[in-house]
């Protein structure tokens, strides 16, 4: 396929002709954003089956409902809707919700610290497991809207637009997810 075929007419491509056209089409629009759904479902599970399997159930999800796409957001957005949804029900069925890795945990301490009740004298280490302890104890909802605020840095605007809620869905239930972790600092 063209370099300079958008990410519309591929998907477009990949439900119309025949076998071969279609299996071209959406191999392109594979190559050129596993990178992202990648990158997204390590975000949700460290295991690397599991993010085989976000991959596999992302990718068979957008082919299945391709039609669907009407353009509102850009591709690469509709497709980590599905990838974020993809990566909570595989990871939410996986024995642990493992949202995030060590360095993550890390940043979100820091980045949380004035929600959670954290001391400046206290060390990386400490801050990693009061974060860990913390996340253990919210909700999947509540975890990933926490993740993808103080972790991934996204804003409330792109959160509602990922997610596909209302933004003020968002900063709501973002801050049910700080009071309920702040409430079980003890």
């Amino acid at each position: 396929m063209n370099h300079g075929t958008s990410d519309q007419e591929l998907l477009a491509l990949s439900q119309n002709g025949d076998d071969k056209a279609r299996e071209r089409a959406f191999a392109a629009l594979y190559a050129r954003h596993v990178r992202l759904v990648v990158g997204l479902s390590r975000r949700f599970c460290r295991n690397a089956a599991n993010v085989d399997d976000v991959v596999q159930e992302t990718f068979a999800a957008a082919f299945k409902h391709a039609a669907s796409f009407r353009g509102e957001c850009a591709f690469p957005t509709w497709l980590s809707r599905i990838a974020i949804r993809s990566a909570i029900k595989i990871a939410t069925r996986a024995t642990e919700f493992d949202l995030l890795g060590d360095r993550d945990y890390e940043g979100l301490a820091q980045g949380e610290s004035h929600q959670f009740g954290h001391q400046s004298g206290q060390s990386a280490t400490e801050r990693q497991v009061l974060a860990q302890q913390l996340l253990a104890r919210l909700t999947t909802e509540q975890r990933l809207l926490l993740v993808l605020t103080s972790v991934q840095g996204l804003s409330q605007d792109e959160i509602a637009e990922m997610l596909n809620i209302p933004v003020g869905t968002v900063w709501s239930r973002l801050h049910a997810a700080r009071k309920a972790a702040a409430g079980s600092v003890t």
